[in-house]
């Protein structure tokens, strides 16, 4: 899957079938630069979504996949998950948070509203790095009315693409309504 180049020569010519005539020919090249096709990278419900807080949920890149490897084989590719809070910007360098996702809940209004910073309150950057394409989340580690950005970004070999997905955490379930 690496950007090749290639020589393609066309040799075209003319022979008279019934009449001894020397035949006409001309040859002529081009160069063909062959590059690879990026990664397609999706999380399966789309780039925005709204959570209840307290839920727990998983974010599913599962689909992704590089086009230039046969579907029949495995893709190996590589999820590295990031996030921060939709105010801020990712840190392009240097700035990490810790690879333990958060699982209990730790919502504390008090602590949580003056300090809280990034994705869990650890400040924006990376989370973790795994094969599956899944990330475990629980809502219950955000704000509510806050939302957050996570990326996803695949990498393969030299490759890499990202897919960023917005959560928006709300205070409650919404109701379920039944029309009979």
């Amino acid at each position: 899957p690496y950007e090749k180049e290639y020589i393609l020569t066309v040799n075209v010519s003319m022979h008279r079938i019934h009449y001894p005539v020397e035949g006409k020919w001309s040859q002529t090249y081009v160069y063909l630069n062959i590059i690879p096709s990026p990664i397609f990278v999706t999380i399966e419900t789309g780039p925005n979504i709204s959570l209840p807080f307290n839920e727990a949920y998983v974010l599913n890149a599962t689909r992704s996949f590089d086009p230039d490897i046969d579907p029949s084989l495995p893709q190996d590719l590589t999820f590295e998950w990031f996030c921060r809070n939709k105010d801020e910007e990712f840190p392009t360098s240097g700035a990490s948070l810790s690879t333990e996702l958060p699982n209990n809940p730790k919502y504390n209004p008090i602590n949580f509203l003056d300090n809280f910073q990034g994705c869990f309150g650890k400040g924006p950057g990376f989370l973790t790095q795994e094969k599956s394409g899944l990330l475990p989340i629980h809502t219950s580690n955000m704000i509510p009315f806050e939302t957050y950005v996570f990326r996803v970004q695949v990498r393969y070999d030299i490759k890499m693409s990202f897919y960023d997905h917005m959560i928006q955490v709300i205070p409650a379930k919404p109701p379920v309504m039944e029309i009979l």
